[in-house]
């Protein structure tokens, strides 16, 4: 797993080979939120900035208004992933 310096785009392709998804538009499909919901409680906290998850959760959730903390990101990207 890469170290906290990485950004959003490093997440994103991580996320997007644990999931086994040949493209990072796969994350955002219902089929994959199950595997990506999982992947994503199994990454310890502190590992990515709050900008990387803020990317991550603004790419797959569509949402604008995240802001940078970690928690936060990481918040609305399991509340859009339950939806799912």
């Amino acid at each position: 797993m890469p170290q906290k310096e990485s950004g959003g785009s490093e997440l994103l392709e991580w996320l997007a080979a644990e999931c086994g998804c040949g493209y990072l538009s796969d994350l955002r499909v219902p089929e994959t939120a199950p595997a990506l919901a999982q992947t994503v409680k199994r990454i310890p906290h502190g590992i990515w900035s709050g900008e990387a998850w803020r990317e991550v959760a603004r790419y797959i959730t569509g949402e604008s208004d995240i802001i940078p903390e970690e928690d936060v990101a990481r918040a609305a990207l399991s509340r859009w992933l339950q939806k799912r």
